[in-house]
């Protein structure tokens, strides 16, 4: 059944009539996006220095690199992509702009993605980069002053 599947969109693709129809498509797919496009790119770029230092990390432990580990990240990627681009649907004509999930969903997707970069970069380096930045993010610790109806302690 794949085998008749993978056969249809092979002769589906190589006629020139539907790849006219397919750069059509796209044509129009972009530009329906292109709203969002830096939001895609810097999501895109956050995703690419994930998967090189996680191969930079991967490497220096001495793992080995396996093709289908690469394809999670492909599978991520457009996984994440669809979830950007189904929030701006949904902000652009379901939210009138009201809300915006475009930014929010893609902030929580960068999140995941810079903490995962710190974790690749402390294996590499030894330095413990994301325990670091969560100390900094932290408030100041404040002492509490001493109670007035507690004795002094010696």
């Amino acid at each position: 059944m794949t085998e008749n599947i993978k056969q249809s969109l092979m002769q589906f693709t190589t006629e020139p009539e539907n790849q006219k129809l397919g750069l059509k498509i796209l044509a129009w797919v972009g530009v329906f996006l292109a709203p969002i496009q830096e939001i895609l790119f810097s999501v895109g770029a956050l995703i690419i220095a994930d998967l090189v230092t996680g191969l930079w990390a991967a490497k220096k432990a001495g793992f080995k690199i396996e093709s289908y580990k690469l394809r999670r990240s492909v599978t991520k990627s457009g996984a994440y992509f669809l979830t950007i681009a189904l929030g701006y649907i949904t902000q652009k004509f379901l939210m009138q702009d009201s809300i915006p999930i475009v930014h929010v969903v893609s902030g929580l997707i960068g999140s995941a993605e810079l903490l995962s970069i710190y974790e690749n970069m402390s294996k590499i380096t030894g330095v413990p980069f994301a325990q670091k930045i969560m100390e900094l993010l932290q408030p100041p610790k404040q002492e509490t002053p001493p109670n007035k109806d507690e004795e002094p302690k010696a």
